[in-house]
Formats: structure tokens, C-alpha cells, sequence
């Protein structure tokens, strides 16, 4: 599972293990892979600093796009597992 930010300045949630916190300040493009386990849900939250701020984020399983989406402010991917 792979997750994909590109922004001008936001804080980024995202559905992982527990023990992952959320990036906070994050500004340009961020990626983070991690193990799938036995999840059935994927979500990508991407808080702008401020409702203009352009954002896009991305879900991917094995190299395949499950969820795309820009917008300002806050932008949101959501995925199941196919």
C-alpha cells in the first residue's frame, strides 16, 4: 500500500498501524508504503494549512491507483481493498 501527497502546506492522515503518527508540516510531495495487513479500508486525509491551499493525494495497491483526488483545503482518498 502506497499513499501519495503533493501539497503547498498541510498535516496528512492516513490508515496505517497505530504506532504511525501523522505528518505534520508537510510541504512538496510526501509518499509513504506500507504492509496492507488484513485491512479492508484505505484512507488518505490531507488538511491544507488553509481552505486555498492545493493539495492532491493518491492510494495505490501494488502499483495500481485505487483512489486520485486535488482539490484545496482539505482533500480526501478512500479506497476498499478490490
Amino acid at each position: 500500500m502506497t499513499y501519495r501527497v503533493t501539497t503547498e502546506g498541510a498535516d496528512i492522515f492516513y490508515t496505517a498501524s497505530p504506532e504511525e503518527p501523522p505528518a505534520r508540516d508537510v510541504s512538496g510531495s510526501w509518499e509513504k508504503s506500507t504492509p496492507q495487513g488484513n485491512q479492508i479500508g484505505f484512507v488518505l486525509n490531507v488538511q491544507g494549512k488553509t481552505t486555498a491551499t492545493n493539495s492532491s493525494c493518491e492510494i495505490l495497491l501494488d502499483g495500481k491507483t485505487l483512489s486520485k483526488k486535488n482539490g484545496t483545503g482539505k482533500v480526501m482518498c478512500d479506497a476498499a481493498r478490490p
